[in-house]
């Protein structure tokens, strides 16, 4: 059996970004099991995922990562190279962005030559190889090869080395006797590396054409040549053709000359050989990795370290191959949370979902659960879930046991989690729970109401949301108002409004309302009712008791759903608010996918391309617009917002990564006697807000000087107050000390606190 042994640690660095100051208030979730490239150098691995890296010091065995928290773009990677002259590594992107990471300096540095200024189609500038010479990068393109100058941090020349000047997809490049050589979609192409007119295309010859199979890469090693392609065979080059020298099992992945040996990698194995072309060692499977899927290998001393796509690094020694580390830093599963739930302290993430149709094709069938507490994060792959539970959607934790969490399955029902085990499977055989045409339960979304009763919305079929409570299921009928449910194609979130009535949003049939007291009522709003278009994907309940609406074209409130069912004309309404002075819908024509509730009844509002939105209470003001422009999100694009109420983080899924932002607004305290500001004191050049916490809801907040001179007050409509440090908003306060006066709605309760301000 081989010996296993976990290396992960995790280090957050963080900078300012450039369009606003949000220092110290990011952090990246990111997972960085999937290793798109390694290098090697200055004693330091560097290992690529999907759109991060991180560094491994074999000497110290220190793990430290880089991400969109720390300057990079978010962009998919697809190669690096560490540039050892420059103690600089160079990032190559799918889009033909380039990045440069200083390794003194800890600067990045966006190169977009290749992104903005080559008029060729964006989906042919992908960066699929670096390779070093002479000081200067050559990056095999999609469309042909360009030249960086490392030093001088600039673009040489570009060649376009296909038919007649042509774009053709370089794959990888090597320098071979006095020739460099080009692995291609259409053959292998080479031309004297000494020619200062390699521009001019004629100046490439072709040496072997593809014959229907693509030439995945070209190494030299030694004193021979060796090509792969995608017909998983290795050829040797005779100085005339190439002449096949290994069969793999798998598909070749990434061949290198690392020393005095050559390294292929393959889908199920990566195999060492010498300078004769003699195996020397090879990895393939362990008794704990038995799924293990191998991207790339480096070697570094006398260890091999395995880039997989789903264990970060499997490091091994060559003296003993079957004792491997796993290293990578600490992260969910996968890159790609679907929807997260947040409960104090902890993070539940779901990596499956379905399309924005609600259709399988979509989502990702086999993902395991991720699930972040003390500090760390607990991984269950799709193998220890005890079946085939596929497109995880929600998840849903028991308020009263915290330890027990329901996993919905857009394919299977719901699943019970019991202290991160999974135990029993719900469906059609032991609920009310139906199957969509015997075939599948489209368990889509799930959430527990004050009494402790789950709630689990059910697509598609005749009875759409089901409770569960002391062991027991009820289904409810909803086909008073979905006429047909097999043909519709599925429901957004559930939300639970403090008279326990359930809203949730649907594809076709905009919102509906139910309450299964009185026997029963369920009723709907639709676009008779105002909403912008039918398709709803997000409703929330603010602290006013305020239904949300979010849909594919824009934001509706309903300011009093405790009408909705007696209120035949109950109406959504549009936020109006002023643009230069224009009167205008927030967010009109936007489409939203989530909308979340913080401490203090603001809004977060995650859209499909826009970012997030953060606005006031009454969603008048725009707090924030967080953008792949000005903050770390690594794409416009948000799948879900959920909160720590207690400690106001806020954690932002996308497609590309989850994150945090440090908020300042935490839920209500159930009494006064924790009052505090931060930051106190408050030093000169601070450009934030001080923040006033550890109210009640509805508190009564003022502050004032010394002297007892009023300059702020204002009513909690959560934990915690913002306070500009104005005078009423009319100009900064002095420095001094200043009082902070605090007394619940009714005055039975009353606290002091101070705060000191140094300007």
């Amino acid at each position: 059996m081989a010996k296993k042994s976990i290396f992960i640690l995790v280090q957050f660095l963080i900078i300012s970004l450039q369009a606003q100051d949000f220092s110290g208030s990011w952090k990246d979730y990111f997972s960085y099991n999937d290793i798109r490239d390694i290098s090697f150098g200055n004693n330091k691995i560097y290992a690529a995922s999907e759109n991060a890296f991180f560094t491994y010091d074999v000497n110290t065995n220190e793990v430290q990562k880089k991400s969109t928290v720390n300057g990079l773009s978010g962009e998919t990677i697809v190669s690096i190279n560490y540039n050892e002259a420059t103690n600089r590594l160079i990032i190559g992107h799918d889009n033909g962005l380039i990045e440069v990471f200083d390794e003194d300096t800890e600067d990045v540095i966006n190169v977009i030559e290749i992104v903005e200024k080559l008029t060729i189609p964006p989906n042919t500038k992908s960066v699929n190889h670096i390779m070093e010479f002479n000081g200067l990068m050559y990056l095999s393109c999609d469309f042909g090869i360009s030249l960086y100058d490392i030093a001088q941090l600039e673009f040489d020349d570009t060649y376009f080395i296909g038919p007649n000047g042509s774009q053709i997809s370089v794959r990888q490049t090597t320098i071979f006797g006095d020739f460099i050589y080009a692995a291609t979609d259409v053959g292998v192409y080479r031309a004297p590396i000494g020619n200062d007119n390699l521009i001019d295309f004629d100046q490439w010859e072709v040496v072997m054409t593809t014959n229907g199979q693509d030439w995945l890469g070209i190494q030299e090693f030694g004193t021979d040549l060796y090509g792969a392609r995608n017909n998983r065979r290795l050829y040797r080059f005779d100085g005339t053709s190439f002449v096949q020298v290994a069969v793999y099992a798998s598909d070749i992945k990434d061949v290198r000359r690392n020393g005095d040996n050559l390294l292929v990698t393959t889908m199920n194995e990566v195999f060492v050989y010498d300078n004769a072309f003699i195996q020397t060692a090879s990895v393939s499977t362990f008794t704990d990795y038995p799924t293990v899927s191998y991207n790339v290998a480096q070697i570094a001393g006398n260890d091999l370290f395995n880039g997989t796509s789903s264990f970060g690094i499997l490091k091994t020694s060559f003296s003993n191959t079957n004792e491997v580390q796993e290293i990578h830093p600490d992260g969910p599963l996968r890159n790609n949370p679907f929807r997260i739930t947040v409960v104090p302290g902890e993070v539940w993430s779901t990596f499956g979902g379905y399309s924005s149709v609600y259709g399988f094709s979509g989502g990702v069938a086999r993902t395991g659960i991720s699930h972040f507490k003390e500090n760390e994060w607990i991984n269950i792959p799709f193998e220890d879930l005890g079946g085939d539970i596929l497109y995880l959607t929600k998840i849903a934790v028991d308020p009263q046991n915290p330890s027990i969490a329901y996993a919905c399955s857009y394919f299977s029902g719901v699943l019970e989690i019991t202290d991160d085990t999974p135990g029993t499977l719900y469906n059609d055989t032991n609920s009310t729970l139906q199957a969509l045409v015997n075939l599948f339960e489209l368990a889509i979304n799930a959430t527990f109401d004050d009494s402790g009763t789950l709630w689990v919305l059910n697509a598609r079929v005749d009875n759409g949301i089901h409770s569960f409570a002391n062991g027991n299921w009820t289904g409810y009928d909803v086909t008073g108002i979905v006429s047909s449910p097999p043909n519709e194609n599925g429901y957004s979130n559930l939300a639970i409004d403090r008279n326990g009535y359930k809203f949730w949003g649907t594809w076709s049939n905009g919102v509906i309302g139910f309450t299964e007291t009185g026997g029963g009522i369920i009723k709907n709003i639709t676009e008779l009712n105002n909403l912008p278009i039918n398709d709803v994907r997000s409703v929330a309940i603010d602290k006013r008791n305020q239904l949300w609406i979010g849909t594919t074209e824009g934001l509706r409130v309903v300011f009093n759903p405790g009408n909705f069912f007696n209120d035949d004309d109950i109406t959504a309404e549009a936020i109006i608010i002023l643009d230069d002075g224009e009167p205008s819908e927030l967010l009109f024509q936007q489409f939203i996918n989530v909308i979340t509730v913080d401490g203090n009844n603001n809004k977060w509002i995650g859209t499909s391309d826009a970012g997030v939105f953060y606005v006031s209470s009454d969603g008048r003001e725009t707090i924030h617009h967080f953008t792949k422009d000005n903050s770390p999100l690594p794409t416009n694009v948000v799948n879900d917002v959920q909160i720590d109420e207690q400690s106001g983080e806020v954690f932002i899924a996308t497609p590309k990564g989850l994150l945090s932002f440090k908020g300042t607004s935490i839920a209500p305290s159930e009494d006064l006697s924790d009052v505090y500001a931060f930051p106190n004191p408050v030093r000169p050049g601070f450009s934030g807000n001080l923040t006033i916490a550890g109210l009640v809801n509805g508190a009564n907040v003022k502050v004032a000087d010394v002297e007892g001179n009023l300059v702020f007050e204002t009513v909690a409509e959560g934990g915690s107050i913002q306070w500009d440090m104005t005078a009423f908003g009319r100009h900064k306060v002095a420095s001094g000390v200043y009082v902070i006066l605090v007394s619940n709605d009714d005055g039975t309760e009353t606290a002091i606190s101070k705060v000191m301000i140094v300007r």
